[in-house]
């Protein structure tokens, strides 16, 4: 899936090849399933009416997710995190990504997330890398924050930057460099 959006700025991310995804997954306290059309409906009825371009991003992804069926447990985020971030799979890139989310959690669940995520990051070697990818309001305008953790056993508290800010229905984004 291609997720199309303004680029402002000159600044480029130079991709080069991607590692392959070798496994993903993710939680949420209530899952929606998508599998009956009821529910496909009711998930596309929390998009805004005048917002078109959501809805067709919103019924691409349901396509994508029929076809290709994620992995999303039932299960806080804190409780997920110790389970699957304890210890980091050696020969892998482990990441973490949140979205417009972390401040919907109560304090001490996001305290508890926040925890496990640094823990974990501090047992990241080399061959066991940790980033922490999150696009989240930051109290800057315009739009939320782009900012990735990244430990290797390099640091103890991982290497922090902010790379992008981006509209928060996803209109755009602009690089920092």
């Amino acid at each position: 899936m291609t997720l199309r959006c303004e680029w402002r700025g000159d600044a480029h991310f130079p991709v080069g090849d991607l590692p392959p995804i070798v496994e993903r997954g993710g939680c949420d306290i209530a899952p929606v399933p998508i599998t009956a059309e009821d529910d496909r409906k009711r998930l596309q009825s929390y998009v805004w009416p005048d917002q078109p371009h959501r809805l067709q991003r919103l019924t691409a992804a349901i396509a994508m997710a029929l076809e290709h069926p994620p992995t999303i447990d039932e299960a806080g985020a804190a409780d997920w995190l110790e389970a699957r971030l304890a210890p980091l799979p050696e020969g892998r890139h482990t990441i973490v990504l949140h979205a417009i989310m972390w401040q919907y959690m109560p304090g001490a669940e996001r305290a508890r997330a926040e925890a496990a995520i640094r823990n974990a990051g501090r047992q990241a070697t080399p061959d066991a890398p940790l980033s922490w990818v999150r696009f989240e309001a930051d109290g800057d305008n315009p739009g939320g924050g782009v900012r990735v953790t990244h430990w290797s056993g390099a640091a103890d508290d991982g290497i922090s930057r902010l790379v992008a800010r981006g509209d928060y229905h996803g209109r755009w984004v602009e690089p920092i460099v």
